[in-house]
């Protein structure tokens, strides 16, 4: 399999983790089966296990683009404000994350359109650069019919986005730790009309 590319043999343990069900604990394997590669400073094991059709270098590749994901999380929760959640009933609040992830779908739509157009790579392009474009170019794209003048705009957009390059920026370690301190206050935990009527009698 090549250098420091190898197989090796994982044991079920032979107590019950707490927090599994034992049906569940039943269920797995006495052994497992799973390939380590080591690249660099890094150790991966995965169960991709056939060498010549997942290669190590494309395996590294894919597993040095994970950080993606938690940037993208983060462009949903932070730059489109999905970190909390306003509707009550269980139906709007999937309302509310569909309509987040079409709205960051659309995004990401604009980005790939302006890298296509400009030879650019979409990762390239700034999320929320190209947010703060899309809404101020909004009121113009909703305004009247489709015609060249809109066309024309449409593509003034996607150069404009294709302006918002990042770079290629280093991760740099961050402590898991929560800055903001909670305020020295109970929770609300009943609506505020009732909470301000009760004080208004105290």
């Amino acid at each position: 399999m090549g250098p420091k590319d190898h197989l090796i043999e994982w044991n079920k343990p032979k107590r019950k983790p707490v927090w599994m069900s034992q049906p569940d604990y039943d269920e797995l394997p006495n052994t497992l089966v799973l390939r380590e590669i080591k690249v660099s400073e890094s150790v991966i094991i995965t169960t991709l296990k056939d060498a010549k059709k997942f290669p190590k270098k494309s395996i590294a590749a894919i597993y040095g683009r994970r950080w993606l994901i938690e940037l993208d999380l983060r462009s949903i929760k932070c730059d489109m404000q999905m970190g909390t959640l306003r509707c009550k009933s269980p139906d709007m609040v999937q309302k509310e994350v569909a309509a987040h992830l079409l709205g960051y779908n659309l995004i990401r739509i604009a980005l790939a359109q302006s890298a296509s157009l400009h030879c650019l790579h979409p990762r390239q392009l700034s999320f929320k650069g190209s947010l703060q474009l899309i809404n101020a170019f909004q009121v113009i794209l909703l305004a009247g019919e489709e015609d060249e003048r809109k066309m024309e705009i449409r593509l003034k957009l996607l150069k404009a986005i294709a302006s918002t390059l990042i770079g290629n920026r280093e991760r740099e370690p961050e402590p898991r730790a929560v800055k903001r301190r909670p305020k020295p206050y109970p929770l609300l935990t009943e609506p505020r009309n009732e909470a301000k009527q009760r004080l208004a009698y105290a």
